[in-house]
């Protein structure tokens, strides 16, 4: 357990730790990182085991959480992952897994069910990363390609659309937010259609109010970092 209070300013401002500020010290500490469990080892041989638990307070209203795991054993053989929960019941959670086949996957999820979730495998060759299927679900869509398949398959609540078509649209129309002015029309089976900017355009709203907050716990976990070497190293 380890408990770390500090002002705010210190947090969302990271600039003031490089110098000091007198009326700094009379600061409030009013932003508590509570990690409730934690341990790193490591050596010289790309072995590393990582472990963060911790959450976040500001004047004691919460702000979230967040769990962090890293273990390595080679340089080719490393796995992490990662969530991070805010308030309001969304999160973000990833994850990624190296070795014979590498596979990456980010999620935002609301009251733990997955908005937009993206998942990309691949297959070592020669030290260079090739691509072997791309998975997008976003709600109840899910759009893949890759493992010898040339076109794009698209599902509807679990089900294959066999007659659905996937389409690259280039339009003038400046609203496109898929590369630029490029978007994807969908066409399912039962003849209904949508652009993947409409499908990805609210998880996509939802997640830029969270960059900050995950900037934010993002800093704080390279805090409890910082202090917890800082003790190993003075106390040896």
């Amino acid at each position: 357990m380890m408990i770390v209070n500090l002002p705010q300013r210190l947090i969302f401002h990271p600039r003031y730790l490089h110098s000091f500020i007198k009326p700094d010290s009379i600061l409030k500490n009013d932003f508590t990182i509570t990690a409730s469990d934690y341990h790193l080892y490591f050596n010289s041989w790309n072995s590393l085991d990582y472990k963060l638990t911790a959450g976040l307070t500001l004047n004691s209203a919460d702000l979230g959480s967040f769990d962090i795991s890293t273990a390595s054993t080679s340089f080719k053989n490393q796995s992490n992952s990662s969530k991070y929960t805010f308030t309001g019941g969304y999160g973000i959670s990833t994850a990624w897994q190296s070795g014979d086949t590498s596979k990456s996957s980010f999620t935002l999820l609301k009251d733990n069910n997955a908005l937009l979730m993206e998942t990309t495998l691949y297959v070592w060759k020669s030290f260079h990363k090739i691509e072997k299927q791309y998975d997008l679900t976003i709600g109840n869509v899910e759009i893949k390609r890759g493992f010898g398949i040339d076109s794009i398959q698209v599902y509807m609540n679990g089900v294959l659309q066999k007659k659905a078509g996937a389409k690259i649209t280039d339009s003038a129309d400046p609203t496109g937010t898929i590369c630029n002015k490029r978007d994807i029309l969908l066409t399912f089976d039962d003849g209904t259609t949508t652009s993947l900017s409409t499908l990805i355009g609210l998880p996509l709203t939802q997640l830029k109010t969270l960059v900050s907050s995950l900037h934010d716990m993002y800093f704080a976990e390279n805090i409890v970092d910082y202090i917890a070497i800082n003790i190993y190293i003075n106390s040896r």
